[in-house]
């Protein structure tokens, strides 16, 4: 999160005199024991009890001093949910849970954060909630030794002008074609991970605004540094739309298009109009430093060719040991989901749970106040 944020997101352990430390098992981290039968209670009641174990132990009301909060359970039971999941994490909001060893996982944790942070998940050019591999948001890694990768365009644009200031706004470029024609842009962009790499102040993100809430989203897919374990269209121009908000909020992203350097695509019927909106990748050039791609963005004009084919385009144990991981600024949050998503709507939060059982499930806790619909993969 430091890399990809540069800065703007830093974990602390300085809880500036408002935690008493002694009652810590570790810095960010406290151990409890919950009174309730784990066998014969439901996740909201673990939960529930596990917080107010915490904020007893502590002295303090939840969320308190902390930006986010993280627990960490040995087991799931299944009672009134499917256990089949890693990780889950409320939207918008402090708090997250990790089953096992998951939260050992860095893009689990960017995962789940992600989530606090007001993402949805990124899906891909096969219509999928999770296939984005160029995002963390599509869960392309899952194990202890890679993590080195950030966020698609559509989710740097958010976190940039929708809350969260990663980026300053001279790196992003809105194009706002019109609807007569014969408008266009064309320059240089560079990867988010060599946005502090920037002498000519070049975009990391270019917005295609589309007169709609589902805006498309332009960005170049640099392999190194902080994006260096990225799984998907490596060094690529890439190419995302957003399902409504015009990538403000929370949306799901998806992966339409990747482009080589030479290769071009176009929307066709841009904005109703009945003329395209041409993408077209001059150059690739990473042997430059920073790496960069030229492109063209053009609306309209007298000779629209017809659009090309491109790629798909258009512990809960006998004794719960939870690890509030309890920072401030931006803390040891640590979650992931993992497939595809059910939303839990309780109030004005919602709850993003991930499943791999290849099942549909509903799940109606005890006082019948949440409803949960789950798609499940493996």
């Amino acid at each position: 999160f430091d890399a990809c944020s540069f800065g703007r997101f830093a974990v602390s352990e300085n809880y500036e005199g408002q935690v008493d430390a002694t009652r810590l098992s570790a810095p960010g981290v406290v151990d409890v024991s919950i009174n309730v039968q784990l066998n014969r209670s439901t996740q909201a009641t673990i939960v529930q009890a596990s917080l107010q174990a915490v904020e007893q132990k502590l002295g303090l009301s939840l969320p308190g001093p902390f930006d986010h909060v993280v627990l960490i359970v040995e087991e799931c039971y299944r009672v009134g949910t499917d256990c089949a999941f890693a990780a889950y994490a409320y939207v918008n909001h402090w708090l997250s849970l990790f089953k096992g060893d998951n939260f050992k996982y860095p893009a689990v944790q960017m995962h789940e954060i992600g989530h606090n942070l007001n993402f949805a998940h990124s899906g891909g050019m096969d219509g999928e909630t999770y296939t984005d591999h160029t995002c963390l948001m599509g869960n392309p890694l899952f194990s202890d030794d890679v993590g080195k990768m950030c966020f698609n365009p559509a989710k740097t644009f958010q976190i940039s002008q929708g809350g969260g200031g990663w980026y300053d706004d001279s790196h992003i470029i809105e194009f706002d074609s019109g609807t007569w024609g014969t408008t266009s842009w064309s320059g240089n962009i560079i990867g988010v991970a060599e946005y502090n790499n920037n002498p000519y102040n070049d975009p990391v993100v270019i917005k295609l605004e589309s007169g709609t809430g589902r805006d498309w989203f332009v960005g170049f897919n640099r392999a190194v540094g902080s994006n260096s374990d990225n799984v998907e269209a490596d060094d690529s121009v890439t190419i995302y739309k957003v399902m409504d908000g015009d990538g403000l909020g929370y949306s799901t992203s998806s992966l339409k298009g990747t482009l080589r350097s030479g290769q071009s695509t176009a929307i066709s019927n841009w904005r109703e109009t009945g003329m395209n909106l041409v993408i077209e990748v001059n150059e690739i050039n990473t042997k430059a430093n920073p790496g960069y791609a030229h492109i063209t963005i053009t609306f309209g004009g007298p000779d629209q060719p017809p659009p090309p084919p491109v790629t798909s385009f258009l512990g809960l144990a006998l004794t719960l040991s939870v690890i509030g991981a309890l920072c401030l600024g931006a803390l040891f949050y640590m979650l992931c989901c993992c497939t595809k998503n059910s939303f839990i709507e309780n109030q004005d939060i919602i709850f993003v749970d991930e499943s791999y059982n290849g099942e549909s499930f509903e799940e109606n806790d005890d006082d019948g106040s949440v409803i949960h619909v789950g798609y499940a993969v493996k």
